[in-house]
């Protein structure tokens, strides 16, 4: 592949990538936003028992989620997800090769292997570029561990109206553990992608203040 191809691919991705970016952060502030909620409502007793309000931000919150987590596995390639970048990237591995990644890296990251081990990651010992096949597994593992939330809750409930309530659905737990797969697999994207850049956080400081809406009366006494 041309030069010039390889570097309108990257731009691509690039692209692709801050889109994803912007779903997994929010997907993060958001859980954080209801982790903050579940907190002030333990801490006052008088806000625990026949909160519908809660029950309702609840049942919002794990829709919301449980919605992203299977929008960021969606395999359409007319959208933009984690699995349709992943499909890029293995369509074209020549793209990103150990010599450009590895000098993206500090000099005393190359020097000390570390800039060779993170591509290692992706490609194996001493290849020259990706094997498609090591970051196929990665986003085939990440599919297994959101199955419950992708496939039995929001296709089979939330998607359609089904005749039967679920036996069992997902616990916070699943959830909390299908966000942080996903977490983990866009980071090691970012990674691969971006060359050595900064990985993105994914305990983020939410980017307005918030928190004085609890201090705020919400019904005002009608004069």
């Amino acid at each position: 592949m041309a030069s010039a191809d390889k570097k309108q691919k990257m731009a691509e991705w690039k692209q692709d990538l801050e889109a994803i970016k912007n779903q997994v952060l929010r997907l993060y502030w958001q859980r954080k936003i209801y982790r903050r909620i579940l907190e002030v409502v333990k801490n006052n007793p008088r806000l625990s028992k026949g909160n519908v309000l809660l029950d309702w931000m609840s049942e919002g919150y794990v829709a919301m989620a449980a919605i992203t987590v299977r929008r960021l596995l969606d395999k359409d390639r007319r959208s933009v997800s984690l699995a349709t970048l992943i499909e890029k990237v293995c369509r074209d591995p020549e793209v990103i090769d150990r010599k450009g990644f590895v000098a993206a890296y500090p000099e005393f990251m190359r020097k000390d292997g570390i800039a060779d081990g993170d591509f290692d990651r992706f490609a194996g010992p001493s290849k020259a570029t990706i094997d498609p096949s090591i970051i196929q597994q990665k986003l085939d593992a990440t599919k297994r561990e959101c199955s419950d939330i992708t496939r039995k809750y929001v296709n089979k409930f939330l998607a359609h109206t089904a005749r039967k309530t679920p036996k069992q659905i997902p616990t916070f737990a699943k959830l909390d553990k299908a966000i942080d797969t996903l977490g983990e697999l866009f980071n090691e994207l970012h990674l691969l992608i971006t060359r050595g850049e900064v990985l993105v956080k994914l305990e983020p400081t939410i980017p307005v203040p918030w928190e004085w809406i609890f201090r705020e009366p919400w019904i005002v006494a009608e004069e």
